[in-house]
């Protein structure tokens, strides 16, 4: 089984796009670091192994950064479920604001972390 996390923004952009979010969709104000991607792949390879259908669980992962620009951001944060099955009316003001923040903020350019996994288990058969 091959997992990517959703990319995140560093603590610091978070908290300055937040603002964003609190004035428009505050319920998808959320963050999410490292360590919580970690205990979420934790969390799966500890359901695979107490299925009782698995053993010898191997796995893997890999931490990696990238930047996007503005609009490669906003593209991709609609291709999220939260953000795609919005209302366009609040789509559109919340894109516009993360836009205007972005652009400002941080010279059109974030820096954007995930974490990508493996989990290969063993059928005890």
């Amino acid at each position: 089984m091959l997992w990517n996390n959703e990319l995140q923004l560093t603590y610091k952009v978070h908290q300055c796009l937040a603002q964003s979010y609190q004035a428009h969709v505050p319920s998808l104000d959320r963050f999410e670091d490292v360590k919580k991607q970690r205990m979420i792949l934790q969390k799966f390879e500890r359901i695979i192994t107490n299925s009782g259908h698995f053993k010898d669980v191997i796995t893997g992962r890999f931490e990696s950064e990238v930047n996007y620009s503005t609009d490669q951001y906003l593209t991709l944060l609609n291709t999220y479920s939260p953000h795609f099955k919005l209302d366009l009316n609040k789509k559109t003001a919340l894109f516009n604001s993360l836009k205007s923040q972005i652009d400002n903020g941080f010279w059109s350019n974030l820096r954007l972390f995930y974490t990508s996994a493996f989990h290969i288990p063993r059928n005890l058969r």
